[in-house]
């Protein structure tokens, strides 16, 4: 009985007023029964009577030009620990081609980086790439790309990873790079389940993401991506989105 437009609202304030939990329950038993056992369940649970302030993040919302942020803390062993984040949200469309481009960069950016950031500096260590998509308080991409390395290096090697990602967008994507995760994605399949009832993670997902669940298990939009549209997508991503640095620096004692 609960429409998508009324648990979107819900979901709205949840996300900006969190203090405690969202629970998505399936059970063969009915309503009547389920509800007088999940209400003494969460009454037993520590709460406090004071009413939620609502939770601004406008550091995480869209901004019309890039920043950055360095930080200097105190510690024993000089380090860098730095992060990008390429936040896309003007233009956003989310989709299951959408879904699989992003799981595709991934890939393509995590070997990349590998290939030619971690052999141009031998001091950079744990680079990962992490793409999350949220629709609420206000639908975002984040591309968040992490690295440790020496306190003096990490200026240079966030500008070699900001040619790298511009490179990748004006010249073009490695195939080799493509058909690597397309034969992992492959690799990875497994057979339909036999069981066609939804999951309670397949509705707590339909909501969230307003009304699309995406499957895994369906190939048909990774096989789709090439190497043009996925330099598209990217260009898309630098040009409608911003990258937002952050640095916290130790210099060491």
């Amino acid at each position: 009985a609960m429409s998508i437009v009324k648990m979107r609202e819900i979901l709205a304030r949840v996300h900006s007023n969190y203090s405690g939990m969202v629970a998505v329950v399936k059970t063969p038993l009915k309503t009547e029964d389920v509800l007088p056992l999940a209400a003494k369940y969460l009454g037993s649970l520590p709460a406090t009577k004071q009413p939620v302030e609502r939770i601004s993040r406008p550091e995480l919302h869209y901004r019309p030009n890039d920043t950055i942020a360095v930080r200097m803390v105190d510690g024993d062993t000089p380090k860098a620990d730095c992060i990008l984040m390429l936040a896309w949200e003007k233009n956003l469309k989310y989709d299951a081609s959408h879904q699989a481009h992003m799981d595709a960069l991934r890939s393509v950016l995590s070997e990349a980086l590998l290939n030619r950031i971690r052999l141009q500096h031998s001091d950079i260590y744990s680079i990962g790439v992490q793409p999350k998509y949220t629709q609420y308080p206000f639908p975002q991409m984040l591309f968040t790309i992490s690295f440790a390395c020496a306190p003096e290096r990490e200026s240079a090697i966030r500008n070699d990873i900001k040619a790298l990602l511009q490179e990748l967008a004006d010249k073009g994507i490695d195939e080799q790079l493509l058909a690597n995760y397309k034969a992992l994605r492959h690799k990875q399949h497994k057979a339909p389940s036999l069981n066609t009832d939804k999951s309670a993670d397949d509705i707590r997902t339909y909501f969230v993401n307003g009304g699309i669940v995406i499957d895994n298990n369906d190939l048909t939009c990774v096989d789709a991506v090439t190497t043009a549209s996925l330099q598209d997508f990217l260009k898309r991503l630098l040009s409608d989105g911003h990258t937002y640095e952050y640095v916290m620096k130790t210099e060491g004692k």
